[in-house]
């Protein structure tokens, strides 16, 4: 029989565009019969209240009573009310921000919140007048991104971040955010070299390290994306993904207690991803615990029926308790869920080789990328 492949799709992708967080900025206080000084002070005293609290929307309408015209202060107050979820008034506020001020960071606010609602023809209209009002400004390119990603055109949001990393290419959010991209197209080492590059200009971001880790483990550089993947759990210990992947890796490399380890990691930081059981069960089988791995995927499988990566790994266990039937159907039902997963391909492939349907076999086997 070839070989089987479960761990191999463990690797799911959490896919993570970032939209700008909207940042404070310095104050510039207008002269005249306003009190500006005086609006400037409780505008201070609200950023050290809780984002989207009443009482920080309060200071901040108090201060725009005394001082109408300060921009900052309504850009402040559209923060708020957007953390709040009331974004119909946080457009409006930031509008008024921009009326004072013409500022990016105010217009990049408008279509961010209309990205927010869904509104991607309205956020396209603001992000594109963005553009052309500030050329070199990459948060209209970013806003653009987000709304080619959105309609899932993952071409032209890779043109757009390409433009952007053109005109900073210092920002490692730029480059993390091209490797997403190029991800989801199926680019997996330009996607690597990407998130590399994101790397390099900040090796202590943990998100970042778990997507090289990742990465390099589906292309088979399992020691480096042990090094990556280590170096994320040290800085982030709370992220259950990198447990899982840190497991995928040790399992690879034959240390299959310490794979266990993180998987009981991943599960006390994690406790309801399936993801984390799914491993389980696996590496349970993989040290010859079959009926246990099979309980523990069972019962996950009646919490997460939708989870193709679930179903690929009870039907690699029920295959190699040779209940090939059974496992067949696991992997036409992930199939159903999912029709690119490559392991369940590549599983039902092994099946149909070995009753003789060598043709079937073969098509599976060209879907899973052609490895057999």
């Amino acid at each position: 029989m070839k070989e089987l492949r479960g761990l191999k799709s463990l690797d799911k992708i959490k896919l993570i565009l970032f939209l700008v967080i909207f940042s404070p900025r310095l104050v510039s206080a207008e002269s005249g019969t306003e009190d500006c000084e005086f609006g400037t002070k409780l505008r201070a005293e609200g950023g050290e209240l809780p984002l989207a609290s009443g009482a920080q929307e309060e200071k901040f309408r108090e201060g725009l009573k005394q001082c109408p015209s300060l921009a900052e202060l309504h850009y402040d107050l559209g923060v708020n009310l957007a953390a709040q979820s009331r974004l119909d008034e946080a457009i409006e506020a930031f509008k008024e921000a921009a009326k004072r001020e013409p500022d990016p960071l105010f217009l990049f606010a408008v279509g961010n919140v209309l990205l927010k609602k869904g509104e991607l023809d309205q956020a396209q209209d603001e992000f594109s007048k963005l553009h052309e009002r500030y050329p070199k400004d990459t948060r209209s390119l970013v806003g653009l991104t987000e709304v080619a990603n959105s309609r899932q055109q993952f071409g032209k949001a890779e043109d757009f971040l390409r433009q952007a990393i053109q005109l900073d290419s210092k920002d490692p959010k730029l480059f993390f955010n091209l490797g997403v991209i190029l991800q989801k197209q199926g680019k997996f080492d330009e996607a690597l070299s990407s998130f590399e590059a994101a790397m390099d200009k900040n090796s202590d971001d943990p998100n970042t390290l778990t997507q090289v880790g990742e990465l390099r483990l589906r292309l088979g550089r399992v020691d480096q994306a042990n090094m990556a993947l280590e170096r994320s759990a040290i800085l982030n210990a709370k992220d259950g993904r990198t447990w899982v992947l840190l497991a995928s890796v040790r399992a690879k490399k034959g240390r299959k207690k310490e794979a266990m380890e993180a998987v009981e990691k991943a599960a006390e930081v994690s406790p309801d991803d399936p993801s984390v059981a799914r491993v389980r069960g696996v590496l349970l089988s993989d040290s010859g615990s079959n009926s246990e791995g099979l309980r523990i995927l069972s019962g996950a499988l009646n919490r997460f029926p939708k989870d193709a990566e679930l179903r690929v790994a009870y039907g690699y266990v029920l295959l190699r308790e040779k209940k090939l039937e059974e496992a067949e159907r696991e992997f036409e039902t992930a199939l159903s869920i999912d029709s690119q997963n490559s392991a369940a391909h590549h599983n039902l492939g092994v099946i149909l080789e070995e009753r003789g349907q060598i043709e079937q076999a073969a098509k599976h086997f060209e879907l899973a990328g052609g490895k057999r």
